[in-house]
């Protein structure tokens, strides 16, 4: 048997396995094999106990190679549409000249349209740090040259457009059934959805122009496609489905949960006598078990319908085909009274009528509808083929047409983008002297990756049963250094300041703190010959972001500028007189071992240094209150004060008082201001112009008459004359 595959439908409660072959249009079912779990090792078709699933395969696995005589190393299989995810996408090709378009052009443009649709997602599920796997898709749209055609295999034309919708599950329920096959020594060789596979073997091809919905109930979940205009367009997913009814029937009458199943499958109208959980007998007529199951059916059917109505745009559809082993007796009678159908619309498809599948007679009824199309997907090209490779000695399923380099399978491994390179150690940055420092820090070493025992880098291609040992890479370490590594500080000197002898030590500033302790004794440190860096704490770590400022004790100029002074720079005081900023400069000599010096020396152990300074006294500013302005008789006249006042804070100095840095000064002439009797020696000839008998000197302050001791004012108008 040269064209046959091997598969699987491993579902919530049984596992069916089919070796299937087609020829011409037929397929042909070459023998079967069925096994229920024996304990829910599956919930609502998600499998929970990977090692006992795999040990009802392996055994329908062994049952066919001894029935066919066969080495089953690879499957078909189906996911369950459980958190279902779907994606409209589309691909187009178009030539220069018309070409006959044959099966493979048409698989290559759904191909193409499938990875558009995996781009999509995987970028919206990175954002949402999810993963999913494509599981399935359906052609929706074929059209060539923009003419709509149910095949374009066979046609000619120059451009072909495909629409499909994509299917995907969460990469945790499809690493699950990955799991399964790895232990039963299989490989996948075509993964599709359940609800395609249900609906490829249940629905002819030309009925899906009609607007119908599949409905493939089992153990677990209830999976629902749509067809439209030639095609599959939606799928969705409840997850309720027959396991709710066994457990009504369970829950009613005490019994065992393989007992409710077996009275659920058999309503066939007879009397059913069993043993509850205590070991009495109970019997039950059809009746019983009808009104038993009936509020879980409508709830199965209501929720149902609402699901197929919401596909489907909010519309009932034309018809119900429903499969499934968890398809009970009255459900399509509920189902169609919910979605306001005739009853005669909604029917249960079973094997025994696809004209289509021959071989096998022991297969039958409608819980097979779901194994036999996936076989029919597999010969069909429609199901996802997927390659085998090996990751650090875990067995790597990956879409044939998604993943082609190292770094893909590793990222299908679960191996995380950062693990592959390792990253550079942190920088330190810090401030030195007013200029920023950075430390780089270790440099990270790559990830090792060898495929088949030779060194490879990330983008190499790999090729089906490679594998892979990959070791990842390792974070550089952080910089580190410590405050010595950066600071060189001279020992401490004994001089003379002033005549009085002191320690001239280097300090060091840490983020505006000061390092050494107040209690540091200078002599002391001089006198028993510690290391002044011992006493500073150079062996600090430097933490990113510090500010570090460093004090030599090397020159004439860090000595005065600890002082307050400088050599270099002229002694300066600021005053503010009357508001204005004034510099003064008082005489200041620096003296080094008794020389008067101008610029920066070096200081040694033992020098003298001496700074002489006279203080700087309010005389030695030359201050000058500035006179009033007036108009006298018709001319510009300015009248200087008599004396000059000084006054700070209120208080009246004297000229020999000394000027202290940042002083405000207030310097007055007038302090009680002048009278019109000041001005006459300064009008001409007033005495030799004097008129006699009968004339009087006119005296007026703008334009009013005024007296000898009449005020003057800054600007006043002012008439002193004689008048007959």
């Amino acid at each position: 048997m040269d064209d046959y595959i091997f598969v699987l439908d491993i579902g919530t409660r049984v596992v069916m396995g089919l070796v299937m072959s087609k020829k011409e249009d037929v397929y042909h079912i070459q023998a079967s094999a069925r096994s229920e779990h024996k304990l829910r090792s599956m919930y609502d078709g998600q499998i929970h106990d990977v090692e006992k699933v795999a040990h009802e395969v392996r055994k329908i696995k062994q049952e066919l190679e001894e029935k066919t005589s066969l080495c089953l190393d690879r499957v078909a299989v189906a996911a369950a549409g459980r958190a279902l995810l779907t994606q409209t996408s589309y691909a187009t090709r178009e030539e220069l000249l018309p070409l006959l378009w044959e099966k493979s052009d048409q698989v290559s443009l759904e191909m193409e349209a499938v990875q558009r649709a995996m781009r999509v997602v995987s970028s919206e599920a990175r954002s949402q740090d999810q993963n999913y796997y494509c599981v399935g898709y359906s052609t929706i749209q074929q059209e060539l040259d923009g003419l709509d055609l149910e095949n374009i295999i066979g046609q000619r034309g120059k451009r072909a457009d495909i629409r499909v919708v994509a299917t995907f599950l969460p990469r945790l329920v499809v690493d699950g059934l990955m799991s399964v096959l790895t232990l039963a020594g299989l490989e996948l060789a075509g993964l599709t959805l359940e609800p395609i596979a249900a609906g490829m073997a249940a629905i002819p091809t030309d009925m899906r122009r009609l607007n119908l919905a599949l409905v493939d109930v089992g153990a677990g979940t209830s999976d629902i496609a749509l067809t439209k205009n030639g095609g599959f367009f939606a799928f969705g997913m409840v997850p309720v489905a027959g396991d709710e009814i066994t457990e009504a029937v369970c829950s009613d009458y005490l019994l065992d949960f393989a007992v409710g199943e077996e009275l659920k499958r058999s309503l066939d109208g007879k009397i059913k006598t069993v043993e509850n959980f205590f070991g009495e007998k109970v019997t039950l007529t059809q009746q019983q078990l009808l009104g038993t199951i009936a509020p879980v059916v409508t709830d199965l059917s209501e929720r149902i319908a609402k699901e197929i109505q919401m596909l489907n745009g909010g519309a009932p559809p034309q018809a119900v085909i429903l499969v499934g082993g968890g398809v009970a007796k009255n459900l399509p009678e509920v189902l169609g009274s919910v979605l306001q159908i005739p009853v005669e619309r909604v029917g249960v498809q079973m094997r025994e009528r696809l004209k289509r599948v021959q071989g096998d007679e022991s297969v039958t009824g409608s819980d097979v509808i779901t194994a036999l199309g996936i076989g029919m997907a597999h010969f069909e090209s429609r199901t996802l083929r997927y390659y085998s490779v090996k990751v650090n000695g875990v067995m790597i399923s990956i879409f044939e047409l998604q993943m082609v380099s190292v770094a893909e399978a590793l990222l299908a491994a679960g191996i995380q983008p950062r693990l592959f390179l390792g990253r550079p150690g942190a920088a330190l940055v810090f401030t030195f002297n007013g200029d920023m420092k950075i430390i780089k820090g270790d440099m990270g070493t790559n990830a090792r990756v060898i495929v088949n025992g030779q060194e490879a880098r990330l983008e190499e291609k790999i090729a089906p049963g490679d594998e892979i040992e990959f070791s990842p890479g390792v974070n550089g370490s952080d910089a580190k250094i410590r405050l010595h590594d950066v600071i060189f500080l001279n020992k401490p000197k004994k001089i003379w300041y002033n005549g009085r002898e002191e320690v001239f030590v280097p300090r060091v500033r840490l983020n505006g703190e000061w390092m050494e302790s107040d209690e540091v004794n200078e002599w002391e440190v001089w006198e028993e010959g510690v290391q002044w860096d011992q006493w500073v704490g150079l062996d600090r770590w430097i933490a990113d972001g510090d500010i570090i400022e460093t004090f030599a004790n090397d020159t004439l100029e860090d000595l005065l500028q600890r002082k307050g002074l400088s050599v270099c720079v002229p002694n300066t005081v600021h005053v503010y007189v009357d508001g204005e900023e004034k510099v003064f400069r008082p005489r200041r000599d620096v003296l080094l071992n008794g020389e008067i010096v101008m610029s920066d020396r070096a200081v040694m152990d033992g020098d003298r240094v001496d700074v002489h300074y006279e203080d700087l006294l309010l005389r030695d500013l030359d201050l000058k209150a500035e006179p009033m302005s007036m108009y006298l008789n018709n001319r510009r006249f300015s009248l200087k004060p008599k004396q000059t006042r000084f006054f700070s804070e209120g208080a009246e100095l004297k000229e020999m008082d000394p000027v202290d840095e940042g002083m405000a000064l207030s310097v007055r002439g007038f302090v009680e201001g002048p009278i019109l009797s000041d001005l006459i020696p300064y009008v001409p000839d007033i005495h030799a112009h004097a008129v006699s008998g009968g004339s009087s000197l006119r005296l007026e302050i703008n334009d009013q008459a005024a007296g000898f001791t009449s005020k003057i004012r800054e600007g006043d108008r002012i008439f002193i004359e004689w008048v007959k």
